[in-house]
């Protein structure tokens, strides 16, 4: 599989994201375990194991394996170890975004995908503040929240909060935005 096929492919799993965790926590885990398990058996594939001398994911091993001890010291072992199992996807996830986000064109693609869904689902919540219902007729079941796609989860504030962030990173770290006024605003 060429190098370029490979990207192509990352990119529209890295580029759904923003649209899995709308469709619900088993379509954005069901994605995020793909790119684990594919980024994964890539590393395996090219024998490209240069990102372990990063210290940054050193610590999140090291942060991991606590952990997992800690689960064993707790009241409920069993619980705690399986929740804590599960933080090891979001590590992976950490690496492939660090991996392939080395490339200048993939970083740029995918955010400009995230600031597209980030701008409809924007005028989504404009719409259903005005209109009372989303673009797709979802109503909050209080009127004085909005739902967006969500249906019926009061989340789509801290949804766009959270993702504007990361674009907004993007926009100061690439574009040179040392306004000091507008990091204020912001």
């Amino acid at each position: 599989m060429p190098n370029k096929n490979i990207n192509n492919f990352f990119f529209i799993l890295f580029s759904l994201i923003p649209i899995s965790i709308i469709a619900g926590p088993a379509v954005s885990l069901i994605n995020v375990l793909l790119i684990d398990l594919l980024f994964l058996n890539l590393l395996i594939y090219k024998k490209e194991y240069s990102f372990l001398k990063n210290n940054i994911i050193k610590y999140l091993f090291i942060f991991y394996v606590y952990l997992l001890f800690n689960s064993f010291v707790s009241i409920d072992q069993e619980i705690g170890f399986f929740r804590n199992l599960g933080f090891l996807r979001f590590i992976v996830l950490f690496v492939a975004f660090n991996y392939f986000f080395r490339e200048q064109n993939f970083m740029k693609n995918v955010f400009i995908s995230w600031a597209f869904i980030l701008f409809f689902i924007t005028i989504d919540v404009l719409f259903e503040s005005f209109m009372g219902r989303n673009l797709v007729g979802f109503e909050s079941p209080h009127r004085e929240r909005i739902v967006s796609f969500f249906k019926d989860e009061h989340i789509v504030g801290g949804y766009l909060y959270g993702f504007s962030f990361i674009l907004l990173g993007y926009l100061f770290d690439n574009y040179k935005l040392n306004n000091k006024y507008l990091i204020l605003f912001l």
